[in-house]
């Protein structure tokens, strides 16, 4: 049984690169809508409330509602119950949720430059330089907040754990 768990920048040609992969393995792809349309189900929660797990906001009820942890833990639940499929691709933020421990996952993090990322989102968006950089540094700082929420915080100079 193999996983490949597919991260990626945002405008960084990642469809194509997925596209690839998965006619190259003939694996089936799970990305964030569908592990999120499951996770709703389950939880009772609307899928966009569950979408708001990935966001760097964090809303000022959650320290009553705890809605973005019961989130996370519905779309670990989600993923868990998919993770038994043999031969799977995982796109998307939620491949991160696997845990470290399971040997049998490649984990691919695709990420382009910049000045590329800029170009894709100007080109894609139909949107002036500035704007695409900021829409750039705006998701960016949206994943970097999911993967310290995931992950822990990490020290200067600490690197996330490494699959041996």
């Amino acid at each position: 049984m193999s996983i490949i768990t597919f991260f990626s920048g945002s405008f960084c040609n990642d469809r194509a690169v997925l596209d690839e992969l998965k006619q190259k393995t003939g694996y089936p792809v799970i990305d964030d809508r569908i592990i999120i349309a499951a996770a709703s189900r389950a939880s009772g929660l609307s899928e966009k409330k569950i979408q708001g797990a990935f966001s760097a906001k964090i809303s000022l009820f959650n320290q009553f509602t705890h809605e973005k942890e019961r989130s996370i833990a519905y779309l670990r639940l989600a993923l868990a119950k998919m993770l038994d499929t043999d031969n799977l691709i995982v796109s998307g933020a939620s491949g991160l949720l696997i845990p470290q421990s399971i040997s049998h996952v490649l984990r691919v993090c695709l990420i382009a430059d910049m000045k590329s990322r800029i170009a894709n989102a100007q080109k894609q968006k139909q949107i002036s330089e500035k704007e695409a950089a900021a829409l750039i540094r705006k998701n960016d700082e949206n994943t970097g907040a999911w993967v310290k929420t995931i992950m822990g915080p990490m020290t200067r100079g600490q690197h996330p754990p490494m699959i041996s």
